[in-house]
């Protein structure tokens, strides 16, 4: 009795590796044969890499395999990203080669898949610079605009001239450096607005004999302004030649010209603060 189980077993860990060897060799009648005989092989798992026969045809880039697990129940189109085949065919699991954008292509031929899948799968094809397999997304419904990593949208995440062309043929813009400039502004203007409310104060005081105030002012009005320079520098260098909307390109220059309104509107406190340092009397 126990041999024949062990015998059962060996026969039944013999098949499953015959399935995967059938796909591995692109041999979608043996494939089918296999799965006329016994259909749970569809869902059987390699011994080692607990790989499922779809992932291995996904993986191998082997098309005719693949239309046979399709045809016996492997559900293309999926809601979950993670489920979904074309997630499989990303450059990060797969060499993403001829094959494989065959493969793709027949997919997407045959459903429509879900735009934020789609969208995904793009960020990835770009962030590895696959220019084939970008396009083919592209024209699939793919949004250059829909998925964004980390504050980057795919057209910053674009290396190539021929990547970034090819997404702004399709309506491709730049988040980040206007994320940055909008946290920029927020931020420096959220510390300059400080500075100057102290400015105020000291003024309605008519410049207090209160070193510290005037420091902290100063304080203020250097540190906000060089934050506010560094990351219009940074952002200037970044976008100075993907800026195709006035309105971000007057905001840029509005903001590299305000540090230097506020340095000037610090002489006077500068002046001031050194002619109390110069006094020998206490500070109140």
């Amino acid at each position: 009795m126990i041999w024949c189980l062990l015998l059962g077993a060996l026969n039944g860990q013999a098949e499953y590796r015959s399935i995967f060897e059938s796909i591995r060799e692109g041999d979608p009648a043996s494939v089918r044969q296999l799965l006329e005989e016994d259909p749970t092989l569809l869902e059987a798992t390699d011994g080692e890499s607990y790989e499922t026969p779809a992932w291995v045809a996904l993986y191998e880039g082997k098309l005719e395999p693949f239309k046979v697990l399709v045809e016996f129940g492997y559900p293309l189109n999926p809601n979950s990203y993670f489920e979904h085949p074309i997630s499989k065919l990303s450059p990060f699991l797969s060499e993403a080669g001829p094959d494989h954008m065959e493969l793709m292509q027949w997919i997407l031929d045959q459903v429509t898949v879900p735009p934020g899948i789609l969208d995904r799968v793009l960020h990835e094809f770009v962030k590895s610079d696959h220019t084939v397999g970008a396009e083919i997304l592209l024209v699939a419904g793919a949004n250059p605009n829909g998925a964004i990593k980390n504050g980057r949208s795919c057209l910053d995440q674009a290396e190539s001239p021929e990547m970034k062309a090819l997404l702004k043929q399709y309506g491709a813009k730049r988040n980040y450096p206007y994320q940055w400039l909008t946290e920029a502004a927020i931020f420096s203007l959220c510390f300059l607005g400080i500075g100057y409310a102290i400015h105020w104060i000291l003024l309605k005081l008519q410049y207090s004999r209160s070193r510290l105030l005037i420091s902290l002012s100063l304080l203020i009005f250097v540190s906000g302004s060089l934050v506010l320079f560094l990351f219009t520098r940074q952002l200037a260098g970044e976008i100075v030649d993907e800026f195709t909307d006035w309105g971000w390109a007057i905001a840029l220059g509005f903001f590299k010209l305000l540090p230097l309104f506020t340095i000037i509107r610090c002489g006077p406190l500068a002046l001031r603060l050194r002619q109390l340092s110069a006094r020998s009397g206490p500070s109140t």
